[in-house]
Formats: structure tokens, C-alpha cells, sequence
């Protein structure tokens, strides 16, 4: 803080291990610490179908940080109150499909109706 340094971290030559203390990291991703644990997020897709578990899976896995991860996954699993669970599976399925792992290729299969692939 201007000019002096406030804290001091072991570095980790783990690749995306960090050794940051807790208290030192901004509110908003202490939040994620308490709420937003990839274990979490990944039981809460699972309940809306397996698909939808799918996809939170691979992103995640492929996340560079969880915390990335997690705002990813938490906004798709938000889409299911919109649109419901039954439509948010269908776009899933269709989002592993294609390989269109992201929030938005999930929003753009459900506004776009593309979801409802065979019926």
C-alpha cells in the first residue's frame, strides 16, 4: 500500500495452487471460500440433470482458476430459473454436443430454442 508491502506470500510452483491467506484475498472471493465450492456447484447441477451435471463437470475441469469455474457454472445453473430445469438439461445436452462449453453458448441454445433437438 503506497510504496510498502502489506503481505508476504510463500510462492507455490504447483500449477494453479495458491498460498494466499484468506483474509488477504477481496470480499468477494472469500465469498466463494464459504458459498461457491466447486463441490457444491457440481451437487447442485447434478439435481437438475445429468447433462447439466455434464457440463458444469468439463467446465470446471477446464477452468484455469475454480473460482472462474464456479461464476461460469453458477451462471448457468441461474438460466434454470428462467427457463427451467427441463429446458436447461435439453440446452446442456445440446452445449456438450457441439463441445460449446461456456455460459453463453448455453443462453444461446435456450433463446434461441435450439435446445429442443429431437421430440
Amino acid at each position: 500500500h503506497l510504496g510498502t508491502s502489506v503481505a508476504c506470500h510463500q510462492r507455490s510452483f504447483v500449477e494453479n495452487k495458491t498460498t494466499t491467506v484468506r483474509d488477504h484475498r477481496p470480499k468477494r472471493h472469500q465469498r466463494y471460500d464459504e458459498h461457491l465450492r466447486p463441490e457444491n456447484v457440481i451437487a447442485c447441477a447434478v439435481k437438475i440433470g445429468p447433462s447439466v451435471g455434464a457440463l458444469v463437470q468439463e467446465v470446471m475441469k477446464r477452468a484455469r482458476y475454480p473460482e472462474l469455474g464456479c461464476r461460469t457454472c453458477s451462471g448457468i445453473l441461474s438460466l434454470a430459473h428462467k427457463f427451467g430445469d427441463n429446458r436447461l438439461e435439453e440446452a446442456c445436452q445440446r452445449s456438450l454436443t457441439i463441445n460449446a462449453l461456456s455460459y453463453t453458448a448455453v443462453k444461446s441454445n435456450l433463446t434461441s430454442n435450439r435446445q429442443q433437438t429431437r421430440r
